[in-house]
């Protein structure tokens, strides 16, 4: 089990000596009770909440196997993405839904196997 401490702030936890770290903040930890239990399988993450196996992360809900995420909820496998939801195997992408295999998207919803998407909505193996 990995170790998770409060942190004063987040420059504080950005500067922690031991990257493996996981960090959250006194307010963070107030709301979820269980915090340290919540991280125990990620390495680097901050104010994360039921992640498995995340990495460098933050502020994610409920993600698996993702690493260097942003406000991301229910995803797998991501790597770089921001404010997604239950997306699988993306990377890079921006607040988007239900996608699989994306590569940097933006604002897509339902995409499947997409690459340098904008804005798209429910394509279907578009490659560009």
């Amino acid at each position: 089990m990995n170790k998770t401490e409060i942190f004063e702030s987040y420059a504080d936890f950005l500067a922690r000596p031991v990257k493996a770290i996981n960090g959250v903040s006194q307010e963070f930890a107030d709301r979820h009770p269980n915090w340290e239990a919540e991280n125990g399988s990620n390495r680097g993450c901050w104010n994360c909440r039921g992640c498995t196996y995340c990495k460098d992360c933050s502020g994610c809900r409920y993600c698996t196997d993702c690493t260097g995420c942003t406000g991301c909820t229910g995803c797998r496998y991501c790597k770089d993405c921001m404010g997604c939801t239950y997306c699988t195997g993306c990377s890079g992408c921006t607040g988007c839904t239900d996608c699989r295999y994306c590569k940097d998207c933006s604002g897509c919803t339902d995409c499947t196997v997409c690459t340098v998407c904008a804005y798209c909505t429910k394509e279907v193996g578009k490659n560009g």
